[in-house]
């Protein structure tokens, strides 16, 4: 008898990942997905995500004397120093909108 494919629901998976704190090939193995299904599905949701949100994904290595500039889409552009709270910036891109 055939068992009939597991139905994912991926944001939900996504969020129980991102608060796993496991790297992505652990987290799969744990929740038996298949890892090339995981890396290709989380893809399109970040891409989806960023394109509602109209910004995309931000990397930031932990550099001491980094500074971030950001030109946003309406030509803004944020020049932020080293050690600007995460929450501030946060506040600022939402009032931005």
């Amino acid at each position: 008898m055939e068992t009939e494919p597991k139905q994912i629901n991926w944001p939900d998976l996504f969020v129980r990942y991102e608060a796993s704190g496991l790297n992505q090939q652990t987290f799969c193995e744990r929740e038996e997905i298949a890892f090339s299904s995981f890396k290709n599905q989380r893809t399109k949701y970040l891409k989806q995500k960023a394109k509602r949100s109209g910004f995309a994904p931000l990397r930031v290595k932990n550099h001491p004397s980094y500074e971030l500039e950001l030109v946003l889409p309406q030509g803004l552009c944020l020049k932020l120093r080293h050690g600007v709270p995460i929450e501030y910036v946060k506040r600022l891109l939402q009032a931005l909108r």
